[in-house]
């Protein structure tokens, strides 16, 4: 009998969710069409893997058996792909490393800076930037050993090291009559609003798989508000510069867009969520086992570097 790594991937994902829709989401295919894997698969095996209660899925006696050595197999690949790519890349960049278009970057030359006293070859490092979902992608297929991305991952087969959590942030127009629905709590470093306010507000959103967007449906969905979206956009910072405009609000975060924020005086910035919304960001890899000593030190180096920075945030007055 023949097995493949998709069907342990997409196994393993329903194992660790318990929920078909849920597993499909984080496996970006429908729930039809997950649901019909699972049931071919199951035929195909001559046994089952889930008992279905509901919407939950338990693993059966042999399921729970299946998941465990998919899991070892899939950890095996990855190691072995990080072997033959360490091994191609020989004389090449020491560390491949994707950062989201505007999240993290600032600190990267720091990083870099820190690490060449002990590294000679340290510069040697290639930086990619790409979107979220993209970067989850290219690590999956070894093409980076390294990402900077939100965190967690959305795929179950990567591991990662959040960095840090930041406030997610909604930026307003001065001259918003909305900009002054805001109110202090204490919990908060920002003025907070109630989105329920803003039920007849525009609002700019990025584009689909990038982290803004996804963190701004969730946050939609959670609050149970439905938002006019009317315009959307490629760019973090255009959809910022639309929303200092006054024609829409925008999504933002404080740590990784500070540079960009402290300059816009235009704008004003709220919290928001209940309980307050913060998302995490960091490093996403196949596997620690397979991180180099290098690539090690880089996520120690940017983790301390980090942490000095945001201390440093005047956040209450951005």
């Amino acid at each position: 009998m023949e097995f493949n790594l998709k069907e342990f991937t997409y196994v393993i994902a329903v194992a660790d969710y318990r929920n078909i829709s849920l597993a499909a989401k984080v496996l970006y295919i429908s729930q039809p069409a997950l649901s019909r894997f699972i049931i071919n698969l199951e035929e195909r095996l001559g046994l089952m893997l889930f008992q279905r209660k509901g919407k939950t899925m338990e693993l059966t006696d042999f399921g729970v058996k299946y998941v465990y050595y998919a899991r070892e197999i899939v950890k095996q690949q990855n190691l072995l792909t990080a072997e033959l790519e360490k091994a191609v890349s020989e004389g090449k960049s020491l560390l491949r490393v994707g950062f989201m278009p505007y999240s993290g970057k600032i600190l990267l030359s720091n990083t870099i800076s820190g690490l060449s006293s002990r590294y000679a070859d340290a510069r040697n490092i290639r930086v990619s930037t790409s979107i979220c979902i993209e970067l989850e992608t290219q690590l999956l297929e070894g093409k980076l050993d390294v990402a900077f991305i939100a965190t967690p991952p959305m795929s179950p087969n990567l591991e990662y090291d959040t960095i840090y959590n930041e406030y997610v942030l909604l930026a307003i127009s001065k001259n918003s009559p909305f900009a002054d629905l805001g109110v202090r709590r204490a919990d908060a470093p920002y003025p907070w609003i109630d989105l329920k306010l803003l039920q007849n507000a525009n609002f700019v959103a990025t584009d689909k798989g990038m982290r803004s967007r996804t963190v701004l449906e969730e946050l939609f969905e959670r609050e149970g508000v439905k938002p006019d979206i009317t315009t959307t956009t490629n760019s973090s910072i255009t959809a910022l510069d639309i929303s200092e405009s006054g024609l829409a609000i925008a999504l933002s975060f404080d740590s990784s867009f500070y540079p960009i924020l402290s300059k816009k005086t235009d704008l004003r910035l709220f919290s928001v969520g209940t309980p307050i919304m913060q998302k995490g960001v960091g490093f996403a890899y196949r596997s620690k086992d397979s991180l180099s000593p290098l690539a090690k030190d880089f996520i120690s180096m940017y983790k301390k570097i980090h942490a000095d920075y945001y201390d440093s945030l005047p956040k209450a007055s951005i």
